[in-house]
């Protein structure tokens, strides 16, 4: 028995053979270039932990390191696209 492995476009239902060819397809219908994308998800990151940490030591210092973490993630988005098409990822 063989298996085949598809990856589809979550927007459109293209069908692709490799993880890289679906995402290239996938940022640009949403118009959103590889670094930008990549620089989004160690942003993303960031903020998960920094919230995750939040949640455990809730000290002054995990306060700032979330809030910094939070802002730099807003102005990201405010600089690279000002709608809402972060969220569809």
């Amino acid at each position: 028995m063989k298996r085949k492995v598809v990856f589809v476009c979550s927007y459109c239902g293209s069908e692709f053979k490799t993880e890289g060819e679906c995402r290239a397809h996938e940022l640009s219908e949403l118009s959103i270039s590889q670094a930008d994308y990549e620089e989004f998800c160690k942003l993303r990151t960031a903020l998960k932990i920094t919230e995750s940490n939040l949640r455990l030591y809730d000290e002054e210092k995990t306060r700032k390191a979330y809030e910094a973490a939070k802002k730099a993630m807003s102005e990201f988005e405010a600089r690279t696209m000002p709608f809402d098409k972060w969220k569809e990822i």
